[in-house]
C-alpha cells in the first residue's frame, strides 16, 4: 500500500526539482529511503521513504 506515498513523494521533488528526469526522481527516492533491517530483502530500498531526504 506504498504506491500513493511514493507517488506523492515523487511529485513533492519534481516540484522542488523542476525539469528532474524520472530516473533522477527514482535514485533520489532510494537513494533518501532510511535503512530499516526488517525490510532487508522485501523492498528494493531495504528501508523506509524519507522526503525530508532530498
Amino acid at each position: 500500500m506504498a504506491t500513493p506515498q511514493v507517488a506523492g513523494a515523487a511529485a513533492l521533488y519534481a516540484a522542488r526539482h523542476p525539469g528532474a528526469s524520472a530516473a533522477s526522481i527514482k535514485a533520489a527516492i532510494l537513494n533518501s529511503a532510511i535503512p530499516t533491517p526488517s525490510l532487508n530483502g522485501k523492498v528494493t530500498s531495504n528501508g523506509r521513504l524519507n522526503v525530508s531526504g532530498f
